[in-house]
């Protein structure tokens, strides 16, 4: 069977299983076994306030999508000014999904620091 893109297929479930399960072990042997952790802190920090970073980033792309300037959404406009002068409109969609994603490390990182743990 080929390995296609349709979800559900038993060859798909089958091969991003088995890419888990081999991520899963890559970072048991890294973390648990070789005891190599600072450069993964950024992915703690992301999983001590999961829930605040995905509930406070979906807002605030909400936000960017409706507040507007001078007719365009306030994603585009700061899209244009950052990242489309100088590059490809794909490369400053990617930069700004970076930058996005940057953002919302430095907020979660301050929680982490001050031992913030927003919880349900």
């Amino acid at each position: 069977m080929p390995i296609n893109k349709n979800l559900w297929t038993s060859s798909y479930v089958l091969f991003t299983g088995g890419m888990a399960m081999l991520t899963l072990a890559a970072c048991h042997w890294l973390i648990d076994v070789k005891r190599i952790q600072r450069p993964l802190l950024p992915l703690v920090v992301f999983g001590v306030n999961p829930i605040a970073v995905y509930v406070l980033s979906t807002a605030g792309g909400e936000l960017l999508d409706r507040l507007t300037i001078h007719g365009t959404n306030l994603r585009e406009w700061i899209c244009e000014a950052l990242f489309v002068r100088w590059t490809t409109p794909n490369a400053a969609s990617l930069l700004f999904a970076a930058s996005y994603a940057l953002l919302w490390l430095g907020a979660t990182t301050l929680l982490y620091r001050r031992k913030i743990i927003i919880r349900l």
